[in-house]
C-alpha cells in the first residue's frame, strides 16, 4: 500500500493551521508543521528578534523536509502544513514524491482578501502568537502574494475556501484523505 502525503497550503491567515489540526484528529495521521518546528527551536536556542526568525524559519522548512522523508522511507503516511513559497518548495517536493512515489493530496486553503488581512492584523496584535513570528504580509499586495504562495500542484488538488470555517465540509476533505 502506498503511502500518503497530504500538504496543507496557502496564504499566511488563511486557517491552514486550524483545518489542519481538525482534519489530522479525524484521520489521524501525524501532522508535522514548519511553524511547531520553529517556535520549538526559537525556544530551544533562546532566539526571538527578526533576524533568527528568518534563520530559524529556514531550518524548520529543511527539517519538515527531512522528516516527511524519513516518514515517507518507512512507507509513512503523514500531513503537512506551511504556508510554502512556491519558488523554494516545488524542488524539495518534487525530489521526495519522485523518490518515494506516494499518493499526494494538496489542500489549498483560501479565502477573502479582506478576511485573510484581518485575520493576520488580529494575529500580529493579540499576542498570542509565538514571538519568533516576525512575518507580516500586509504590506504586500495579494496579487503578489498568491505568486508567491502558489498551489506545489503534485498530485491530486483540492481548493478549501476559509472564509467561513463553520461552512467548511471537514466530512468531504476526510473522504479525500481516505479515497486517496
Amino acid at each position: 500500500m502506498r503511502s500518503k502525503l497530504i500538504i496543507f497550503n496557502g496564504l499566511p491567515a488563511t486557517g491552514k493551521s486550524t483545518l489542519s489540526r481538525q482534519v489530522a484528529s479525524i484521520v489521524q495521521l501525524p501532522l508535522v508543521t514548519k511553524d511547531s518546528m520553529k517556535e520549538s527551536l526559537a525556544d530551544a536556542l533562546g532566539l526571538l528578534d527578526k533576524k533568527s526568525s528568518k534563520i530559524i524559519g529556514s531550518v524548520a522548512a529543511e527539517s519538515l523536509w527531512t522528516l516527511t522523508d524519513r516518514f515517507l522511507s518507512e512507507g509513512r503516511s503523514l500531513m503537512i502544513e506551511n504556508a510554502f513559497i512556491e519558488e523554494y518548495a516545488t524542488p524539495d517536493l518534487k525530489k521526495i514524491t519522485s523518490k518515494y512515489e506516494p499518493l499526494v493530496l494538496e489542500i489549498y486553503c483560501v479565502c477573502r482578501p479582506d478576511i485573510r488581512r484581518k485575520r493576520e492584523h488580529e494575529r500580529i496584535i493579540s499576542a498570542q502568537r509565538h514571538p519568533i513570528h516576525t512575518e507580516n504580509t500586509l504590506d504586500t499586495e495579494e496579487d503578489e502574494l498568491n505568486k508567491i504562495y502558489a498551489p506545489l500542484k503534485k498530485g491530486k488538488f483540492i481548493e478549501v475556501n476559509t472564509t467561513k470555517p463553520e461552512q467548511i465540509k471537514i466530512v468531504d476533505i476526510v473522504s479525500e484523505i481516505e479515497n486517496l
